[in-house]
């Protein structure tokens, strides 16, 4: 009755599901899945069961099959049973065989929850298995999320038996006189888990009988604290934050005040979370952390998904540039320059109505001066134009320093070239002088720009 309480217990102070709600139990057949199962029953909760045959372990895994049945015919409990060609998934997908069955496992449970109004995918995970995860985790070097281990909810898998261990799972089932299966590779030490499991923390636990308690405890006390380190570290980073001062065509995602980082309170932690939500890896961030005082204008970093450059005192995030996929205007029209970015071209008549536009997106020009094909490209060294209201001309890496646009931003500048030549815009933020609708401007063309891309409010 006492690891009925300790579960229930449990259940009600993290809110893993309620009791209205149909509960799914993954029930491989071992001693901690088939506990879950007659656990949930016992407390009158719904539940159905799902097991996952991955058929790696030949007559072993039909075994595993055969006693779920069993079992869940003798409770009177509801089976969805799944068959995974678990190495097929992994030569296709180049993974290894763990991962290949994690990733099927999970995205069955996915699409099971959904088709069955599932609340909870109930997992049995135990305090045990959180020691050897938070002791994997350092291991292999972790930082404060991975002391935290596995969550006691994260979104729809649940983990009702955080809060008891190993011992205490095999003598509920021995009370109730249930059987269950032992998959031989648990035995196995070439796994790295498995030595921990089988090797290491035996030992540690014969230095300190609480040992494994202890490193749960400690997790569940950082799952605790998590958020309120993380509000805390989004405040101090949204204080470093400032907007980009220039409406570009391909904005950054993030503009960051090095200098305020500098000064905060974990100063290396806000620029570990700061980088690692742009995808750096943990050593980039050391890197960069170790060079904070020489950092200069103009260095840059590359991340798997981001770039980001030091601009004046600032560190600032973008996304890859879209690779342009037509580069030639033939003509009026509309035209697909990348698969987030449209360009329309149209001509027409100087009416008592017209009015020049105004937007940094959208362009109108004297159509006496554009000569077809026009060109969409990037800024290169040596471009000049004569920057709308001047006379002179200007150098275009001049006229973005001007503009205080950092080096990542310059590189992408995209223009519009004419076809003898001249510039006629400047994407967003200048046209040039000779292209201006004068008084006796009969014909006007006017250019705009749409971009598909929900993250980019412009143009």
């Amino acid at each position: 009755m006492e690891f009925l309480n300790r579960v229930q217990s449990y259940i009600d102070r993290h809110q893993l599901f309620s009791r209205q709600g149909l509960q799914l139990v993954a029930l491989s057949g071992g001693a901690d899945s088939v506990a879950l199962l007659l656990v949930l029953r016992e407390l009158n909760y719904k539940v159905e069961a799902v097991h996952c045959n991955f058929h790696l372990r030949g007559e072993e895994s039909d075994r595993d099959e055969e006693f779920v049945k069993t079992l869940c015919q003798e409770t009177n409990t509801e089976l969805h049973l799944v068959h995974f060609d678990t190495k097929s998934y992994a030569n296709t997908h180049k993974v290894s065989i763990e991962m290949a069955a994690r990733e099927l496992r999970y995205s069955y449970f996915r699409q099971l929850s959904a088709d069955i109004h599932a609340e909870t995918v109930c997992v049995a995970h135990h305090k045990d298995d959180q020691a050897e995860t938070v002791m994997l985790n350092l291991l292999r070097g972790t930082g404060i999320d991975g002391m935290k281990g596995m969550l006691p909810k994260n979104g729809t898998i649940a983990r009702p038996l955080l809060c008891v261990g190993r011992s205490d799972i095999e003598n509920f089932l021995k009370e109730r006189g249930q059987s269950f299966v032992v998959d031989s590779t648990n035995h196995s030490n070439d796994f790295l888990r498995n030595r921990l499991r089988n090797v290491i923390l035996p030992m540690l636990n014969d230095c300190n009988r609480g040992f494994s308690d202890h490193v749960a405890q400690l997790a569940e006390r950082v799952a605790e604290l998590q958020p309120l380190i993380d509000d805390a570290t989004e405040r101090l980073l949204q204080r470093a934050c400032e907007p980009s001062n220039a409406a570009l065509l391909f904005p950054p995602v993030g503009r960051y005040n090095l200098q305020t980082l500098w000064e905060s309170p974990s100063a290396e932690h806000l620029l570990y979370k700061l980088l690692k939500r742009h995808d750096f890896s943990s050593e980039q961030v050391s890197a960069i952390y170790a060079s904070r005082n020489q950092l200069k204008t103009g260095d840059i970093f590359r991340s798997s998904t981001h770039e980001a450059v030091i601009d004046r005192g600032y560190i600032v995030f973008y996304k890859p540039m879209p690779q342009l996929s037509i580069t030639n205007i033939p003509e009026c029209g509309r035209y697909r320059l990348s698969p987030t970015l449209r360009l329309s071209v149209t001509e027409c008549d100087v009416d008592s109505g017209f009015r020049p536009s105004k937007e940094a997106f959208r362009i109108t020009i004297d159509a006496n001066q554009v000569v077809f094909p026009l060109t969409v490209r990037t800024a290169t060294e040596g471009d000049w134009f004569v920057p709308f209201g001047m006379k002179g001309r200007r150098l275009v890496s001049n006229f973005l320093t001007d503009l205080k646009i950092d080096n990542l931003a310059k590189r992408r500048q995209l223009v519009l070239e004419n076809a003898d030549g001249r510039l006629i815009w400047m994407v967003g933020l200048r046209t040039d002088q000779r292209f201006r609708v004068a008084s006796e401007t009969t014909k006007v063309i006017t250019i705009e720009l749409f971009s598909d891309n929900p993250t980019n409010k412009q143009p």
